[in-house]
């Protein structure tokens, strides 16, 4: 697993934009489509070990000197049970995501770890879409 904490991750969105390693997310209204999307690209994208979503955390389109804005989740334990539930039910095989709550001065934080799967268990594929169209890979740079 990786190591780096959140604001090594913060920092890293604020200079860099959002990167194939790590995704910025509401988190406001739960987790949807893009999220799991995220998990399944994450998941897949070869020899990169994985990704993280910053749930709390968005694009901050006003602002002149940051590009990504904390605002905070409203329940971290039923985000978190909901994300394993999720990880564990929606896709072809379980993910295992490795969840953090991080306390911060503008609003709780999730840290959400998506480890890259074993190259035998891939495609990761929504079983809900099936393999052509559930398959997410990650194409930033």
């Amino acid at each position: 697993m990786d190591t780096m904490n959140f604001h090594e991750l913060f920092n890293l969105l604020q200079n860099s934009d959002e990167t194939d390693r790590i995704e910025a997310k509401s988190g406001a209204h739960g987790i949807g489509k893009s999220f799991l999307e995220t998990v399944s690209a994450f998941s897949n994208e070869p020899d990169l070990g994985g990704g993280y979503i910053l749930l709390g955390v968005v694009r901050d389109k006003e602002a002149y000197d940051s590009r990504y804005t904390i605002t905070g989740i409203r329940d971290p334990d039923q985000l978190q049970n909901d994300i394993a539930s999720q990880c564990k039910q929606c896709f072809n095989i379980p993910i295992r995501p490795i969840l953090k709550v991080v306390p911060h001065s503008q609003g709780t934080v999730l840290l959400v770890y998506i480890p890259e799967v074993n190259s035998h268990e891939k495609p990761v594929f929504l079983k809900a879409k099936g393999l052509q169209e559930g398959c997410q890979l990650q194409h930033k740079i």
